[in-house]
């Protein structure tokens, strides 16, 4: 009988870890992942099991007795003209591929008003002095459908410079305020 729970728990771990976002559960441990670098904060450069072609820097937030939180991936450098059309087809295609998975989104697509970066070529201009907005989010209030305990997703677009752009899609876990509790706690004790 411990011997078939055992094999359970093993299968139905696995099943929720192919589900993850780049196979990282909410909680696991960092001895369990291929931890680069400290950054410092709870923020920790990583390996991922599984990772995507668009993206080739991934970073978590976790504490220890809670774990993964929070993962990050950042995409690389994508060449692109002011009027930004690489970068917008990249954001465009990761958005269309996670509307599959979990549904319905809220579009933040916008330039502030008054901004001189109005031109269509002035696009990245406005993005890189962070005039200009482009964020998708998924959560419970855009009414997504979200799973294995994420609680929040965003897919946001960076200016580098005129023509050079990034984009970041970032999960947060049910754990998070917890987790930010427990480093806050310990950045704390340093004091």
């Amino acid at each position: 009988m411990k011997f078939f729970l055992t094999v359970w728990c093993l299968f139905l771990f696995s099943q929720l870890a192919v589900a993850a976002p780049f196979r990282v559960i909410m909680g696991m441990k960092l001895e369990t992942l291929k931890v680069l670098e400290d950054k410092g904060g709870g923020v920790y450069r990583i390996t991922v099991p599984k990772g995507h072609s668009l993206f080739d820097d991934y970073r978590i937030y976790a504490g220890k007795k809670e774990g993964v939180c929070r993962i990050s991936a950042w995409s690389k450098a994508i060449d692109t003209s002011g009027y930004g059309r690489e970068l917008l087809r990249d954001f465009n295609k990761m958005e269309s591929a996670l509307n599959k998975v979990y549904g319905k989104n809220i579009r933040a697509d916008y330039l502030n008003h008054g901004s001189i970066w109005e031109e269509p070529i002035d696009w990245m201009d406005g993005l890189l002095t962070k005039e200009r907005t482009l964020v998708v989010t998924w959560n419970e209030e855009a009414g997504s459908e979200l799973k294995n305990n994420i609680q929040f997703i965003s897919l946001r677009a960076y200016a580098v410079s005129n023509d050079l752009g990034l984009i970041r899609l970032q999960y947060d876990f049910s754990n998070l305020k917890k987790c930010r509790e427990e480093i806050n706690k310990g950045e704390d004790q340093l004091l």
